[in-house]
């Protein structure tokens, strides 16, 4: 199967991957990397997907381009105006950072979480969601004695708190997870 077939396919099939031979795998995740600075907005998340897959169903055959697939979601977030493409990357980072050992530092931490609150009012649930649940990992990330990262908690405790009445009840289970 030609690398753009599986490609294709594997943005809509996580379990696909698993199949694959080792060399095909690693066309693959190149690939998607690549495609996560394409000028084109739908390539650039339908490519951030796809990496979101790889990570979140089978950590252990990406974890040699961990750093790589880190470093592009949070480009995205920071970067990226698209609310899908920007959801992808946060769902992406939430669940690499659930590692405690994840390589990303302290001076990325804080302005990530900086662009995660920017998010706590979108009107997409899912983002207000993943954008809370974001702030919370990174937490792990920066020093308690962060004075930057204390006053952005510190600023973010009262719309946490207003978002334990959110409509949707995942984002009221994570904004209480958060708040406290």
């Amino acid at each position: 199967m030609a690398c753009t077939a599986l490609f294709a396919e594997f943005l809509g099939s996580p379990l696909l991957m698993e199949n694959e031979p080792k060399a095909m795998r690693k066309q693959v995740v190149k690939a998607m990397l690549q495609r996560t600075e394409d000028s084109n907005i739908h390539v650039r998340g339908r490519a951030l997907h796809g990496l979101r897959n790889a990570v979140t169903e089978f950590p252990d055959k990406v974890r040699k381009k961990r750093d790589k697939i880190l470093e592009s979601f949070v480009r995205a977030v920071c970067e990226c105006c698209d609310p899908r493409t920007v959801l992808e990357a946060m769902e992406g980072l939430c669940w690499m950072l659930r590692d405690p050992k994840a390589p990303l530092k302290a001076h990325v931490a804080v302005p990530l979480a900086l662009q995660a609150r920017t998010f706590f009012e979108d009107e997409t649930s899912g983002l207000r969601r993943a954008s809370m649940e974001l702030f919370g990992h990174l937490s792990k990330f920066v020093s308690k004695k962060s004075s930057l990262f204390g006053a952005e908690v510190e600023k973010s405790m009262g719309t946490l708190l207003i978002h334990l009445q959110d409509g949707d009840p995942l984002v009221a289970q994570v904004s209480a997870a958060e708040g406290s």
